[in-house]
């Protein structure tokens, strides 16, 4: 799965704001309606950092949107990409599902 770096209008620099734009077809292929949160792994040297999200409202199904949105995700982007991104050339992250209601990011694609 490719994953790419989101920013709502309120992003700033604590971290707060950021997130993932999940695609469509992911969606609807790897997560449940019924889930209220998910855990997204973030690399960090050679562990990972659990981040749980809320995927329980409407704006994460809707046909445009669809992010996963926390202030640990932007300080983990902050720590390893850098803040911010070049205008509309936001970052993609490789991501897998590894078990229920479990995701990991891979790597940063540059």
């Amino acid at each position: 799965m490719i994953w790419t770096a989101y920013k709502n209008s309120r992003g700033n620099r604590t971290g707060a704001g950021y997130g993932f734009k999940i695609p469509m077809d992911d969606r609807k292929q790897h997560f449940r309606r019924e889930w209220d949160t998910v855990i997204i792994e973030l690399p960090d040297g050679k562990s990972y950092i659990p981040v749980e999200v809320n995927v329980n409202k409407a704006s994460f199904w809707s046909e445009t949107c669809g992010e996963v949105i926390g202030q640990q995700i932007g300080q983990w982007m902050k720590r390893t990409c850098g803040l911010p991104w070049l205008a509309r050339k936001p970052w993609r992250f490789e991501a897998e599902k590894t078990g229920e209601r479990r995701f990991r990011i891979i790597r940063h694609i540059p």
